[in-house]
């Protein structure tokens, strides 16, 4: 802990990972009824530990989540306990499923999704962030399309035509 203030800020905690290498620490933190990332370790060593960082009026405090999966399941409203990525905390009921997602989600620092509100109306505002693109083709391929000989169907049930 050479260095390291005491509460420990989210900026020192890299310095405590290196000063420690054989422990990694995630902190989330809570806010209006959700529970986001505040800081996800580069590399998970054999002593991982989640921590939750409740902070009131200039005071903060953490707390240690001991299962992870039961924690962020009961927070999410799941009927059964779910593996989560830290990155995004999404839930996922397998583990292959959950790694292929962190191929992906890993791509990215971590994130707070934020949702609109039901009934609230989204609009693209980024068009400085779109590609132009030097051509268009617009194809219809129905029209190349030709009928198959078959029988005629029985009016009196279903069919399909085959084309």
């Amino acid at each position: 802990m050479t260095g390291i203030e005491h509460p420990t800020p989210l900026s020192q905690i890299s310095q405590f990972e290196k000063q420690n290498n054989t422990i990694s620490v995630n902190i989330f933190g809570y806010e209006e009824g959700e529970i986001y990332p505040l800081y996800i370790t580069k590399k998970t060593f054999c002593h991982h530990v989640n921590m939750l960082n409740l902070k009131e009026n200039n005071k903060s405090h953490y707390i240690l989540i001991n299962n992870f999966s039961r924690f962020l399941s009961r927070t999410k409203k799941y009927r059964e306990e779910h593996l989560f990525c830290y990155l995004c905390l999404q839930g996922f009921t397998d583990k292959c499923k959950l790694e292929r997602h962190k191929a992906d989600c890993g791509k990215f620092d971590f994130q707070k999704i934020t949702l609109p509100k039901e009934g609230e109306d989204l609009e693209f505002k980024e068009y400085a962030k779109t590609a132009r693109i030097a051509f268009v083709i617009y194809a219809d391929f129905e029209c190349l399309t030709r009928k198959v000989d078959t029988c005629h169907p029985n009016p009196n049930m279903s069919s399909t035509t085959t084309y």
